[in-house]
């Protein structure tokens, strides 16, 4: 998952009209994905350690709004995979037809329930959504 593009779908509002959210997809990539032990949310000595399986994502400049390079942590549902939904994901346009799940992460709120891991065994498509690869456990 390391240096791989991702897009996250983020409600926001505009300035023009306040009370109406707009949701769009944000492409960044992932630098490095939490341990659960080492990872802080800041420097300071007291910062609360980051949950496994959470990503460090590098958001780039945006120079049409005048938004410096970001970075965050986000920590990411396998039930929002692939969903038009906030906080929803999927890998960027240029990987998404490679990849029709995506890599496997570890961490509590990324964990598959037990049936969708059966349901993939029988050889359903992951999500229930036809027209892909099965994904095996093994495959990585």
């Amino acid at each position: 998952m390391h240096r791989r593009k991702i897009e996250i779908r983020w409600r926001y509002f505009s300035t023009v009209d306040k009370k109406t959210p707009v949701f769009i997809w944000c492409e960044g990539v992932v630098i490095k994905v939490a341990d659960g032990v080492t990872d802080k949310s800041s420097s300071r000595a007291n910062a609360a350690t980051i949950e496994a399986g959470a990503l460090r994502i590098k958001w780039p400049e945006d120079t049409d709004y005048d938004e410096p390079e970001t970075f965050s942590w986000q920590l990411l549902r396998t039930d929002k995979w692939r969903k038009q939904v906030h906080y929803g994901w999927r890998c960027a346009a240029a990987l998404a037809a490679r990849s029709a799940w995506p890599p496997i992460l570890t961490g509590k709120a990324l964990a598959r329930p037990r049936s969708q891991v059966r349901s993939e065994r029988a050889g359903a498509a992951p999500g229930g959504e036809s027209g892909h690869r099965q994904w095996r456990p093994d495959a990585g």
